[in-house]
């Protein structure tokens, strides 16, 4: 894989060289004359990045920290006739760590976020972790675009970059991007592989599902559903609709094939300085599922699931806050693959999803200070799952916790344009300890998590 993808950075590289130094008119389809023009007036972008984290954990429990050090470089054909090309590869390093493979041991575990930087897949791997995060053929007629191949896509409720390791989510399939006027837009794709975020190698959908933790199956069992719904893709419908008058509108199909149906709904409206929110929620698992044995069901038929979500949120200037609730309203898990992106809840923060959970709630208070080039966030939540051995509304056995976040980004100007540095500190002190041993606290209750993270964008 190394030499297949440095041989493609290298030949597109070369090609558009000159790319970076034309005028904005010359990628025009005017000006592509033949095929040398269209990769040479093409052009090229890319980053370096260097990500320090570290998390501390209570007691007795080990404690991490490692560097990761990277980049990612991609060139784009122009268009011809509204036709273009595109690759990007992605790299990364280990540049130091305090032993991420040692063992804790109350618990039998390693690092868990830490790892995620480089290949959870392959921990003890260092050195050896390039990825193809795009290869695709492009068609864009007026402000639409429909692509197939690699794609970095970034739209709708879950399938966003997640840009908190060194490697976001890419998906490989047929997506679609259409204006439909200057105020609606529908997203249409068939989603059928995926290289999830802290991983390097590429998986069909079915193939990707369940590499993480399966959690425990209704009855309390350790679930096994990694490849056994011999799911073929996703389907994606997003439609978007931006009055005017301060209205918001996001409807949402996500269809998982042999596995789930989600459907998501979303409506905004602002007056004044003032927005209310609403999110609702609803999935209904595929009959397929009720033919595989429990432990092997990613969506146990019999418990289907509703969530609901509220937002009352203020800005004016460079301060803004909002107040977020969100219920489940069924018994059934809320649930989404983590192999294939993260809920978009308004509760929901880095580090705090309400994946594997029903029947509970969440409550968050976010306040944002953005003044010129600076941008601090700091958000409070409190999750108050059903309880820990209520494993039909508790896929992990969570206990109830708080969670404090803390994010601060700057942007360079001047000679140092394009570096942007960011912090985010997590502190997340346990609020119910019944039937808690220590092992159990191990990344999940009274921690303290750092990154700092500098990224230089070109």
């Amino acid at each position: 894989m190394r030499l297949y993808l440095s041989v493609i950075l290298v030949l597109f590289v070369c090609s558009g060289l000159n790319a970076q130094h034309l005028p904005a008119s010359a990628s025009d389809t005017a000006s592509v004359q033949n095929f040398k023009d269209w990769f040479a007036r093409g052009t090229i972008h890319g980053h370096f990045r260097n990500y320090l984290m570290a998390t501390f954990n209570s007691g007795d429990l080990n404690d991490y920290v490692t560097n990761a050090t990277g980049g990612a470089l991609a060139f784009r054909t122009a268009e011809y006739k509204g036709l273009s090309i595109g690759v990007k590869g992605i790299f990364t390093f280990n540049t130091f760590d305090n032993d991420l493979l040692r063992i804790d041991d109350s618990n039998g575990k390693f690092a868990k976020w830490e790892t995620e930087l480089y290949d959870f897949t392959r921990p003890e791997e260092k050195k050896d972790l390039d990825r193809l995060e795009e290869l695709f053929v492009q068609y864009k007629f007026g402000r639409s675009s429909i692509a197939y191949g690699k794609l970095d896509i970034n739209k709708g409720p879950f399938l966003k970059r997640r840009d908190g390791r060194m490697k976001p989510f890419v998906y490989h399939g047929l997506w679609s991007e259409l204006h439909l006027s200057k105020l609606s837009e529908l997203n249409i794709g068939w989603i059928h592989g995926v290289s999830p975020r802290g991983i390097t190698e590429w998986f069909s959908i079915n193939e990707a599902i369940g590499i993480l933790n399966n959690g425990r199956d209704c009855h309390g069992e350790p679930s096994h559903y990694h490849d056994t719904s011999n799911s073929k893709g996703m389907g994606v419908v997003d439609y978007n609709l931006d009055l005017k008058n301060g209205l918001k509108v996001q409807i949402a199909d996500y269809w998982l094939h042999r596995i789930m149906n989600t459907i998501w709904v979303q409506t905004e409206y602002s007056i004044g300085s003032y927005m209310l929110g609403l999110q609702w929620v609803s999935q209904q698992a595929s009959n397929h599922q009720g033919d595989l044995e429990v432990n092997q069901r990613y969506f146990d038929k019999a418990y289907n699931n509703h969530t609901l979500a509220f937002r009352l949120g203020w800005s004016s200037g460079d301060f803004s806050w909002n107040v977020n609730y969100l219920q489940g309203i069924d018994e059934g898990r809320f649930l989404f693959p983590k192999e294939l992106g993260r809920d978009n809840f308004y509760v929901s923060l880095p580090r705090m999803w309400m994946d594997g959970l029903g029947e509970s709630r969440a409550t968050s208070i976010n306040l944002a200070w953005h003044p010129d080039r600076l941008d601090i966030r700091t958000s409070f939540a409190y999750v108050s799952p059903q309880v820990k051995d209520n494993y039909i509304s508790n896929k992990y056995g969570l206990n109830a916790f708080m969670q404090c976040n803390l994010q601060v980004d700057y942007t360079f100007t001047d000679i140092m344009e394009g570096v942007r540095i960011s912090f985010l500190y997590v502190a997340r002190p346990v609020y119910d300890k019944d039937g808690l041993e220590e092992g159990d606290a191990f990344y999940k209750y009274d921690l303290h998590h750092f990154n700092f993270i500098t990224n230089i964008n070109f």
